[in-house]
């Protein structure tokens, strides 16, 4: 019996491989050291009130972590100096006024108004949490992290 080549039996120089991305759900215990390790996708079912603008429904485990993340957020104007000016520059969010925030103060706003009392989060306040992520990754605390991903389980789609 003559061993097999498996040059001859798979073409691997014609294969390419594209750009794999891994996701995985979080973890529920440490937000940070989820998105050191690989992009996390949460899942949200919208739904809809007396606005246009949906409320987003995440199972308890997907709450409890992104309310962790927030919570962790808060303490990166204390350390280090590169993700203090990310901090303090100013945000895509806008304040329910219309007026410019910093991402310190749209931080901020959401630990208080969500994680402490425990209102529902909206797709117009959590929209812009995956591009603050995307700012902190040129810090210090998130440096080379992945991306965080909010998936709407309706129709498909990432915020």
């Amino acid at each position: 019996m003559q061993p097999i080549d498996l040059n001859e039996l798979f073409d691997i120089e014609s294969l390419k491989i594209s750009e794999i991305v891994v996701k995985q759900k979080p973890s529920r215990l440490d937000p940070i050291a989820d998105l050191k390790r690989a992009h996390v996708s949460v899942d949200y079912s919208p739904r809809f009130g007396k606005t246009k603008v949906p409320f987003m429904d995440f199972s308890k485990g997907d709450r409890n972590w992104i309310d962790l993340l927030i919570t962790e957020l808060t303490t990166f104007t204390s350390g280090d100096r590169a993700d203090k000016i990310i901090m303090l520059g100013y945000a895509s969010a806008k304040r329910g006024t219309g007026a410019q925030q910093t991402w310190e103060q749209y931080v901020d706003g959401l630990y208080a108004d969500k994680v402490l009392a425990r209102k529902d989060y909206s797709e117009a306040q959590l929209k812009h949490l995956p591009k603050l992520i995307d700012l902190l990754r040129q810090g210090t605390r998130l440096k080379g992290c992945c991306n965080l991903e909010l998936y709407n389980l309706t129709n498909g789609k990432t915020l």
